[in-house]
């Protein structure tokens, strides 16, 4: 039989009101050799195709091909052409508005980063909850290596997010590496009531300048410390945050928390603050007058 011949039976079946039970058999039959299409066309993506992002994406768009084409013959043979034609225009656009929203989503949320740069690939940004340095952006979402997750330093687990686009929208974003690689950290420990404070607080500052003066001479000839350094002294409204440490003091119920605060380069937090805290304790035990409680942690602040 010709694709003449074919094309007058369907258009013949299709403008015959009385042939129900032909067109239930033409919709069952379309439905069934979809689903098999689909489960051979599957099998072969699985076979050929071995990065899973991509197996994923090429599975997802033959399922919708194959229900596009099996939805639009079982629209014609119960429609005459131009209704069915219509009928299956309308309700596709719809079913492909529902289901690709996401995707037109996560497209613009593409768009919008590729323009408004709010990261860029080596960034350390928190999203959703996540924290991580960017590795790539793509259409659809943009990767990141995970930082932290259940350990307790800011160490990398090893694990690769991946979020979609969409999330720059409607969630808060944090760049700790946008303009320049640097952090403020706030290292605290706490004090007995009897400590001598004025002693405790000369040691941290000490401490704390000895820190910035290692960071300084590593890292004057470097843009971004200029950068930094330009931004610190010329924007009003960090003119009360300046770069050198500082030692601020609380009441807690234990005692007197003392707090130093300095810059590093985020991707040192882990080793600087341990030297620190290491550098602390070392002194303070060999002060007859200082007494530690029991409390230490680490605050970190763009």
């Amino acid at each position: 039989m010709g694709a003449s011949s074919v094309y007058r039976e369907l258009y013949k079946l299709a403008n015959d009101e009385n042939n129900y039970s032909e067109k239930i058999l033409a919709s069952l039959i379309a439905i069934v050799v979809a689903f098999i299409l689909y489960y051979i066309l599957k099998k072969i993506t699985y076979k050929f195709v071995f990065k899973e992002k991509r197996r994923v994406r090429i599975v997802s768009t033959l399922r919708w091909l194959l229900f596009f084409v099996a939805t639009s013959f079982i629209l014609y043979s119960w429609f005459n052409a131009i209704e069915g034609l219509l009928v299956g225009v309308s309700v596709i656009a719809g079913l492909l508005l529902i289901s690709l929203k996401d995707l037109a989503i996560n497209f613009a949320g593409y768009v919008y980063i590729k323009i408004r740069k709010p990261f860029k690939p080596g960034d350390r940004i928190e999203i959703d909850g996540y924290i991580g340095d960017v590795e790539s952006i793509e259409i659809l979402e943009f990767n990141i290596n995970e930082v932290k997750g259940w350990l307790r330093s800011k160490q990398h687990t090893g694990v690769d997010l991946h979020i979609p686009n969409k999330y720059i929208f409607n969630t808060v974003l944090k760049n700790y590496t946008q303009e320049y690689p640097y952090l403020w950290i706030d290292i605290s420990f706490t004090f007995d009531a009897s400590s001598n404070i004025e002693k405790a607080e000369e040691i941290f500052l000490k401490i704390g300048q000895e820190e910035l003066k290692k960071l300084v001479k590593r890292e004057q000839n470097r843009k971004e410390m200029k950068t930094y350094l330009d931004k610190l002294s010329n924007d009003l409204e960090l003119i009360n945050d300046n770069i050198l440490p500082n030692v601020s003091t609380d009441s807690v119920f234990d005692g007197l928390e003392m707090n130093l605060r300095v810059v590093v380069p985020y991707d040192e937090i882990g080793p600087i603050k341990s030297r620190i805290e290491k550098a602390i304790v070392k002194a303070v035990q060999e002060e007859d007058d200082l007494i530690f409680a029991s409390r230490n942690h680490l605050v970190v602040n763009k």
